[in-house]
C-alpha cells in the first residue's frame, strides 16, 4: 500500500475517534501496515470503526487486516468450490484447514489469485 492511501485511511479512523495523529505516529503505524493491500487495510479500518468503541492499537488492527485477509482468501475457496475446482469435498476442507492454518501451497495460491481477478472482473463488468 502506497503512503498517501494510508494516510488517507489513518485520517479516517482519527476523524472517527477524534484523535490527532502526529506525522510521527502515522510513519511508525505505515511502517506496520505497508506490506497489507490497500482494499483490506479499508475494510479493517471501516470494521474497526464500527466494532471497537475506542481507537484500536497497532496489534488490534493488524488483528483484523488479518482476519479481512482470511475472509477474502476463504470467499475465493468458496467461489472455487462452487465452480468445481475441487473434485471432492475432502480437497474442499482440506484447502479450508490449511488457510486456516496459514499454510497455502504456492500451486493453490496462484488458482486462487486467478480466481480472485476472475470474481472482481465479474462484479465490475468486464
Amino acid at each position: 500500500m502506497k503512503a498517501i492511501e494510508f494516510t488517507k485511511s489513518m485520517k479516517i479512523l482519527s476523524m472517527s475517534y477524534d484523535k490527532d495523529l502526529t506525522q510521527e505516529t502515522i510513519e511508525l503505524w505505515y511502517q506496520h501496515f505497508k506490506n497489507i493491500k490497500k482494499p483490506i487495510f479499508e475494510k479493517a479500518v471501516q470494521e474497526a470503526i464500527i466494532t471497537k468503541k475506542y481507537m484500536p492499537s497497532i496489534y488490534e488492527l493488524l488483528e483484523i487486516c488479518n482476519k479481512k485477509q482470511s475472509e477474502l482468501k476463504l470467499s475465493v475457496l468458496n467461489e472455487m468450490e462452487n465452480k468445481g475446482y475441487f473434485k471432492t469435498a475432502k480437497e474442499y476442507e482440506k484447502a479450508v484447514k490449511w488457510l486456516e492454518n496459514g499454510i497455502t501451497p504456492d500451486w493453490l495460491l496462484k488458482d486462487m489469485q486467478s480466481n480472485y481477478l476472475e470474481m472482481n472482473r465479474k462484479l465490475i463488468g468486464n
